[in-house]
């Protein structure tokens, strides 16, 4: 049996996702934006996904991780920035 490409296996998961309704059965709409927007990070990292040794699942779970701390980052740079603006340079965060 022929074992399935990386290509092969993530379109197979993202095709499941969408047509199990994965983001219809979210409750919160914004988990649903969410879910919307790590599709597209998916999608636009796909060649870094690939070129990785990690099974598909761990990848794109890897990713979503990567993604999110990028987002915390730059929201903490926000905070900070809001401190210094206040003058109140000595948060913990």
């Amino acid at each position: 049996m022929k074992r399935k490409s990386f290509r092969e296996l993530f379109l197979e998961y993202v095709k499941q996702l969408k047509d199990l309704g994965f983001r219809d059965t979210l409750l919160d709409r914004d988990h649903g934006k969410a879910f919307d927007m790590l599709l597209k990070v998916w999608v636009d990292e796909y060649d870094s996904m690939e070129k990785s040794k990690v099974d598909v699942l761990g990848m794109m779970n890897l990713l979503a991780a990567v993604h999110d701390r990028e987002r915390i980052e730059e929201l903490m740079k926000k905070i900070r920035e809001l401190e210094k603006k206040m003058g109140d340079g000595g948060s913990t965060l």
